[in-house]
This record gives structure tokens, sequence and C-alpha cells, in this order.
């Protein structure tokens, strides 16, 4: 779970175009197995579906992820330096590096929207045709610059 988990995200996200420190710190945040896995386990025990020793594993191995996940996402900067050099397996080659996308500090924004999809473009447009200044935030660089050339 630990390096499973983690490792078939930074794959994903590497085949879908994301850097290699975005697939990397995404994929620490599901280094672990939730308490939900606990309940459904415990449920089968119930209904005699499952074994006790089950349980105790289960259970066992949740607290073991979860505590452990908890200090890789606390470092998780550390950690990305540590392993940065061979990070680059998971990158798609001809990656752009992600832009500085940070707003003009020198225009106040009254309204800060996340996400610059379909819906947020059409709440965006309708902002500003109030006259309000529309900060658009979303993690897509390709949502931002379309978004760009649409406003």
């Amino acid at each position: 779970m630990l390096i499973g988990n983690p490792l078939i995200v930074l794959t994903i996200m590497g085949a879908m175009g994301y850097r290699k420190r975005t697939g990397f710190l995404a994929g620490l945040t599901v280094a672990q197995i939730s308490e939900f896995s606990v309940n459904f386990m415990a449920t089968g025990v119930s209904i005699g579906h499952v074994a006790d020793e089950a349980l105790g594993l289960v259970t066992l191995v949740g607290l073991v992820t979860i505590a452990a996940s908890t200090y890789m996402i606390t470092f998780s900067h550390k950690l990305y330096q540590m392993f940065e050099p061979v990070l680059g397996l998971f990158e798609r080659k001809g990656t752009q590096a992600e832009p500085d996308n940070g707003p003009d500090s020198s225009v106040p924004h009254d309204v800060i929207l996340f996400g610059l999809g379909q819906y947020g473009l059409g709440i965006a447009g309708a902002l500003r045709d109030q006259g309000k200044q529309v900060l658009g935030i979303d993690f897509s660089p390709e949502a931002v610059r379309h978004a760009r050339a649409v406003f």
C-alpha cells in the first residue's frame, strides 16, 4: 500500500502528461487504506464471510499505513528531493514545465474562482460582466491557458 498505490498514481498521472513532482505528491496522498476497509471487513466477519484473523490483519495494515502516510505527506517535499532523480521514469517525454500562472499582484481581485472548466468559465464570464475582477485557479495548465485565451 505504501509503495504500490503511489506508484500507480504516479504512472497514471505521468501518462496523462503531469510532471513527476505533481504525480509524486498526489501519489503520497493515497498511500494508506482507510477506516472504511476496517468497517467493510467487520461487516464481512459479522455475517460470516470473513475470518476474524483477516479483520485483525486489515486493522493492523490500516494503522501502519495511516501512521506512515501521515509522515510521508508531512515530509513530502524532502521525500521528493530524495527520489527526484529516479522519478523521471514516470514522466512523459516532452512534458512542458509547469508555468508560473501566478496572479498579477498589482490588481485586487473581487472573487477567487476554483475550477476553470466549462461551468467555471461560465461563472467567470458572468462575474466579469458584472464588473468583478476574477482570479481563476485550476490545476490543469491547459485549462488555465484556455481561460486566458477566452478572457
